[in-house]
């Protein structure tokens, strides 16, 4: 089963499928999230709307931890 991650740092989203715990390759955060999205909608999104969905989703992340 594929999974996505996203990185809480930079928002970046990978997919995998065997490991649990992901390095995000471009600002080497060690621990991605797992995201709420599962990879058949992951596969239909287009660029555009993985960026809004990373944008949402670093938002609402980030917005937790200033409470």
């Amino acid at each position: 089963m594929m999974k996505v991650f996203i990185c809480p740092s930079c928002g970046r989203m990978t997919v995998g499928s065997r490991k649990k715990e992901v390095s995000c390759s471009k600002c080497n955060e060690e621990n991605m999230e797992r995201a709420k999205i599962s990879f058949q909608q992951y596969a239909a999104m287009d660029e555009q709307k993985r960026r809004d969905y990373s944008e949402s989703w670093l938002y609402i992340h980030n917005a937790a931890k200033r409470k």
